[in-house]
């Protein structure tokens, strides 16, 4: 559902090779041969600019190709890219002295048969103009990979030499009805300076272009196609500088940009009802206005009646009906559409995964539990039940604005309930009632209503902010010095509530920490303690389970392990657990909390002399460390959402001991971006430290960058703060 830029080298782009792709039996030689043969139309030698002259690398040139044609019942697409690189120092070098990609794919389906096959050619260019081409040959398996992948190394390669590759995947695939093809949304710029490239492509008649430039990219043209078998498209671009490195950046936001997308049409009806999204004149689609969306979420949302006994039951059995328990009522219709389909079909399929049964249906698991058909779902019950609703269609704020899209894979959609001012969005297993992705916070969206008196009008709805108190998490951690007075007893209590409470549960739950607490509360019986199936069968299958879930469980220990570790930025000599204590499933202001302990030696507690050294600030994890050239901010600040961290300290202090430098520990620094506050306070045998660091908003513009620099700077040299345990004399 979400649009995700594709990799160049794994996914390829393009094609431009008229002459290649009508053949169905192609070889390497022959594409090299187009490539790299006689009218190869590149200079030998091209010169960087003396303004990037320091750059690690230079991309002379590179071209994306794409081209769609129909055989009779087979449609062929092919994908190229040719890339010219000017390699001008060490780290340059050791990037592209190696290349992996997949040589092949193959897939076979009930709806698509398609094979594909990748060609790659890769060659040296030494600065004599002397040329070396790489044998493929060479290349080799990787290990605990799918077949196909391979990784070739590039040997010779040095200073101030040229790589020149391409890639070439054609691919025939069988459609019977109308298909459109994975959309491309990609910055013009990269991690190089370009100083030329070309997008172009070629499409039959029986295909739709949908494509747009944005944020200053040049317009696409149309080079040829009057009264030609096949349009061509292409974009040429020069000069362009690279990407210029930042935190919390959204590319897509402020880079100029393309987006396109080719849909395939089986007959003339189907390519006309895609035309009838033309404006009078136009050849290519540049957009999707409101009109269009109404017309086809009206057409495929569509929530009817819904009759379901067994919720009717469940509710029953709960007491809860709608006239007098609204809110509670339906969090319990949530949380069990939630249980019966997307944790039942993610039960059915790790029960596939380990294997031994009869095959299930991924296809159609995977629909059943789809978030199109949960939400659509959620809303036949409000329909049915008479509670008015809308339907909203945005595009997630790292992409751009609702205006701006070009296909419905952009679109993400979610319900509102105006009377309770209350979004339903089933995005993932453990989201609840009101919540929704951070992605979708201040955007625009269409609004489809389906309340009783404005069933069908399309508005515009403005999605909710939420507030840094709202994304908040509470760390709460004793320490103890042991006895050798060189190591450290630590347990931590962490709780996250809002969107940080969905991070973490993202991050850590297994199906085995919510399946039984879920099926119990639904009344429902394990796939395996119910299935009509041998005996035998089904014991091994419970075997093969239950070892899969002890797995699980050592690698969740680890993850948990290798989390604090990255925290704290030390290598944890003893893990000795953790405990989940709230999953956070039932209700949306309910916390998902876990507590650990673990031990801490030398790094953080060291020796001086009678006394005792203790890095008292690393305990409240690791922070921003911004580098000297990121004091200064010309791109707008892209937050994900505006959040809270609250850390409260205890550390036990030993007997015998007083504390020296605690002063130290108290910061105050607030502004209108947000902050970072700290105290410190000994009581009897404790010091107590409590911190907050706090981001207000979701954006900042350029010329509040300083704002937050202050707070991040303070926030981070207090992980750098030490205190003096100092013996008694």
């Amino acid at each position: 559902m979400m649009i995700l830029k594709r990799s160049m080298l794994a996914l390829l782009f393009l094609s431009m090779i008229t002459g290649l792709f009508a053949q169905r039996n192609l070889t390497a030689e022959y594409v090299e041969n187009y490539f790299w043969g006689s009218a190869d139309p590149l200079p030998e030698n091209q010169l960087v600019p003396e303004k990037w002259a320091n750059e690690s690398a230079v991309i002379l040139f590179q071209e994306y190709n794409f081209k769609f044609e129909n055989f009779g019942k087979r449609v062929n697409q092919v994908d190229a890219l040719r890339r010219r690189i000017k390699l001008q120092d060490k780290a340059a070098v050791e990037q592209y002295s190696e290349f992996s990609y997949k040589e092949k794919f193959d897939v076979s389906s009930n709806w698509n048969r398609r094979v594909e096959k990748v060609f790659a050619g890769f060659k040296i260019v030494k600065p004599n103009g002397e040329e070396q081409i790489v044998d493929v040959n060479t290349a080799v398996k990787i290990e605990g990979t799918e077949n196909y992948e391979r990784k070739i190394a590039i040997p010779g390669l040095e200073e101030g030499d040229i790589i020149d590759y391409y890639f070439y995947a054609f691919n025939s695939s069988i459609y019977d009805y109308m298909h459109a093809f994975d959309p491309v949304f990609t910055p013009l710029s990269g991690e190089y300076p370009i100083m030329k490239q070309i997008i172009s492509f070629e499409v039959e008649r029986k295909f739709f272009v949908a494509f747009n430039s944005y944020h200053g990219a040049p317009e696409l043209k149309l080079v040829s196609g009057e009264g030609e078998k096949l349009n061509r498209y292409s974009l040429e671009d020069t000069d362009r500088e690279k990407i210029e490195t930042a935190r919390w950046f959204y590319p897509y936001r402020v880079l100029p940009s393309i987006k396109f997308q080719v849909t395939f049409a089986r007959s003339n009806s189907e390519l006309s009802q895609l035309k009838k999204s033309l404006p009078e004149g136009a050849s290519i689609k540049k957009k999707i206005d409101g009109e269009e969306v109404l017309k086809v979420y009206k057409s495929n949302f569509a929530p009817g009646r819904l009759e379901d006994k067994k919720l009717d039951m469940y509710l029953a059995k709960k007491g809860l009906y709608l006239k007098k328990y609204k809110r509670e009522t339906l969090n319990a219709v949530f949380n069990y559409f939630r249980t019966t389909q997307q944790i039942y079909v993610s039960e059915l399929q790790a029960i596939d995964k380990v294997g031994g049964l009869k095959k299930v249906d991924r296809f159609s698991m995977e629909y059943a539990a789809s978030y199109f058909k949960l939400c659509r779902r959620m809303g036949s019950y409000l329909r049915t039940h008479k509670i008015d609703f809308q339907l909203l269609v945005g595009v997630p704020r790292h992409y751009g604005k609702v205006e701006e899209a070009l296909f419905f894979q952009e679109f993400f959609i979610m319900l509102y309930l105006p009377d309770l001012e209350m979004y339903l969005s089933p995005y993932s297993e453990h989201a609840s009632l009101s919540s929704f992705p951070s992605f979708m916070e201040g955007c625009e969206t269409y609004t489809i209503s389906y309340e009783r008196h404005n069933n069908g009008l399309i508005t515009k709805h403005s999605v909710k902010m939420s507030s840094h108190e709202d994304n908040s998490s509470l760390q709460e951690t004793d320490i103890e010095i042991g006895e050798d007075m060189n190591s450290l007893s630590v347990k931590r209590t962490s709780t996250s509530w809002g969107h940080l409470k969905t991070d973490e549960q993202n991050r850590y739950l297994l199906l085995s920490d919510v399946l039984p607490e879920d099926y119990e509360d639904a009344g429902m019986t394990n796939y395996l303690d119910e299935v009509k199936l041998k005996k035998s069968l089904v014991n091994q299958a419970k075997i093969r389970y239950k070892a899969n879930i002890v797995e699980e469980k050592k690698a969740q220990k680890e993850l948990f392990k290798a989390t604090l570790e990255d925290e704290l930025d030390i290598e944890v000599p003893e893990y000795l657990g953790f405990v989940i204590t709230s999953t956070g499933r039932e209700k949306f202001d309910a916390p998902f909390k876990y507590q650990e302990s673990f031990m801490l030696k030398d790094e953080f507690i060291q020796k001086a002399g009678p006394n005792l050294i203790l890095e008292i600030g690393r305990f409240i994890g690791g922070q921003v460390a911004l580098e000297k050239d990121e004091m200064e901010r010309k791109e707008d600040v892209f937050l994900d959402h505006a959040r809270c961290f609250d850390n409260e300290i205890n550390l036990k202090i030993p007997e015998g001991y007083r504390v020296v430098g605690a002063d130290k520990l108290t910061y105050s620094v607030e502004n209108e971006s947000g902050g970072f506050v700290s105290k410190a306070e000994v009581e009897g045998d404790q010091l107590i430290i409590k911190t907050k660091k706090y981001y207000k908003h979701n954006f900042e513009e350029a010329k509040d960058w300083p704002l937050m620099v202050e707070f991040l700077e303070a926030a981070y040299k207090f992980s750098q703060e030490k205190i003096l345990l100092k013996k008694a004399s």
